[in-house]
């Protein structure tokens, strides 16, 4: 098995992959060599960048490992989503400190991966979602029914979300959560 990261490793400065890359992974999986793309980027990107590879049918290791799918059939392997009734504390405790989350889900069937509330996201987000970006869906969170959830981000003053994020920790480790 060979371990790849997309970003600074398999992939060159314009996002794609070289030619050398693409033929030393096809010997690789000549050699029955499984190759295993992990990256943070969720499942659509990561899937989109190695396209040019599809024919050695990649697992892709994606969101940071909290998914991992076979890139041929999109047969999930493996998921690790976070608790809804954790959500609920960290969104309500978000909520208290007027921070605003957008969630990376798996909801790569249903057409988009990330969820938000605010209509002005591109700004209240930092433009970390794009106008263009057609896999962002909004939608009013309801925190107990709110599923699949990989990750809830926020952005904020650096020190705002340094607080937020060791009073959550301690919270967590209180209530048992990893």
């Amino acid at each position: 098995m060979v371990v790849l990261d997309l970003d600074g490793t398999l992939l060159d400065n314009e996002k794609q992959i070289s030619e050398k890359n693409e033929y030393m992974l096809k010997e690789l999986h000549n050699k029955d060599i499984e190759i295993v793309i992990a990256t943070g980027r969720n499942y659509y990107m990561a899937k989109k960048l190695t396209e040019k590879i599809k024919s050695i049918n990649p697992v892709i290791l994606s969101n940071n490992g909290s998914v991992v799918r076979k890139s041929h059939n999109d047969e999930v392997l493996y998921y690790n989503y976070l608790d809804p009734m954790f959500f609920e504390k960290i969104y309500c405790e978000g909520l208290k400190r007027n921070l605003n989350p957008f969630i990376h889900v798996d909801e790569y069937n249903n057409g988009y991966d990330i969820i938000y509330e605010k209509e002005e996201f591109e700004r209240e987000y930092s433009g970390y979602i794009k106008k263009d970006y057609n896999r962002a869906k909004m939608i009013k969170f309801e925190p107990l029914n709110t599923q699949r959830i990989l990750s809830v981000c926020y952005f904020n003053e650096y020190n705002k979300l340094i607080d937020f994020g060791n009073e959550m920790c301690i919270l967590m480790a209180a209530n048992g959560a990893r």
